[in-house]
């Protein structure tokens, strides 16, 4: 799309934003509904996976996982109903249709 707006010779002021996220694993359901709250989704899916994300950072195109970001979302995610539990974390945002073609995603 940049490119095409680029030809046109429209101007996109278009940044990159890495959005983090994570994925628990429960033996049974702990949550059953979509939760969102305080800008952070929490996500069940029928396997018994909950997705918990996400981060919005501004820092060009790294796709580094961070630390502080996997303490906030596991903060969230605790705090909205989850606890305690076995996590599993994925890659940034970028990463997104890598994550989906794995299943993680629908």
């Amino acid at each position: 799309m940049v490119c095409v707006a680029k030809n046109l010779g429209v101007n996109l002021n278009v940044d990159p934003v890495k959005g983090q996220i994570l994925l628990y694993k429960f033996d049974r359901p702990r949550v059953y509904v979509v939760v969102l709250t305080q800008g952070r989704y929490v996500i069940p899916r029928q396997d018994g996976y909950v997705l918990v994300g996400s981060t919005l950072e501004y820092v060009g195109f790294d796709k580094t996982p961070t630390t502080k970001a996997l303490i906030s979302l596991r903060a969230s995610g605790n705090n909205s109903c989850l606890g305690s539990s076995r996590l599993i974390l994925l890659k940034s945002g970028p990463d997104y249709d890598r994550v989906r073609r794995m299943g993680f995603l629908a």
